[in-house]
């Protein structure tokens, strides 16, 4: 819809390229839609100063925002001259198009400012220190080189905890399946709940076993 007038937060808004006065024709409207108005209203708050829930209108003119209007190409057939005939339209040589129509608004906040304070990096913050990680007695973040290992030797454990587990999902599974049997014979069908817990079952036994996962004291 092509805009005749602009305000933003109630204010005329003049020097952006829609002159806020002329008119738009809507052309299925015959007579009746010729000379209307379209009006494009834009409401821009800020929070106040000091508040977290109180708002007031902030003028982006004063404070440097950017306005302009969007342009495109309008149908002829509905916004074109309100006493052309479909022939005339057709013969038109501009593709059946109102051009350079303004559509909408694009506003542009201004682009950040240096508030002239040089930001300090003093050079204690960017000292560093060596990290030996071989050959230093005294190194505490990695183990020197031939280290002998500390500590008891990995192992794979039992399989009790998990055979028990497998069993519990087994036995659950059975038994909601009985109950799922007995509500689709009462007219409760709930198949789709019913899901087989024996492939769960059998990958809970080989769960995080297998290796490289685990390791022995030298790290192989």
């Amino acid at each position: 819809m092509p805009v005749t007038h602009l305000k933003i937060n109630g204010v005329e808004v003049p020097d952006t390229g829609i002159p806020n006065s002329g008119s738009v024709n809507l052309r299925p409207m015959g007579e009746e839609g010729a000379g209307a108005t379209s009006h494009h209203c834009l409401t821009i708050d800020k929070l106040r100063d000091g508040t977290t829930d109180q708002w007031e209108p902030y003028d982006v003119l004063k404070n440097d925002w950017a306005v302009a209007p969007v342009r495109t190409s309008v149908p002829r057939s509905l916004f074109g001259p309100s006493g052309e005939t479909s022939n005339d339209a057709a013969n038109n040589t501009d593709e059946g198009l109102v051009h350079d129509q303004p559509t909408g608004l694009k506003v542009t906040v201004p682009g950040p400012e240096a508030d002239g304070d040089p930001v300090a990096v003093f050079a204690d913050k960017l000292a560093i220190e060596d990290l030996h990680l071989t050959g230093n007695p005294e190194n505490k973040v990695l183990p020197v080189v031939n280290t002998a290992p500390s500590g008891p030797k990995a192992h794979r454990g039992g399989t009790t905890v998990r055979d028990d587990v497998a069993k519990d999902l087994l036995a659950s599974s059975a038994r909601r399946g009985a109950v799922t049997a007995v509500l689709t014979a009462a007219g409760l069908p709930f198949d789709d709940l019913d899901d087989d817990l024996g492939p769960l079952a059998a990958a809970i036994r080989d769960l995080y076993t297998d290796p490289p996962l685990l390791v022995d004291a030298r790290g192989h």
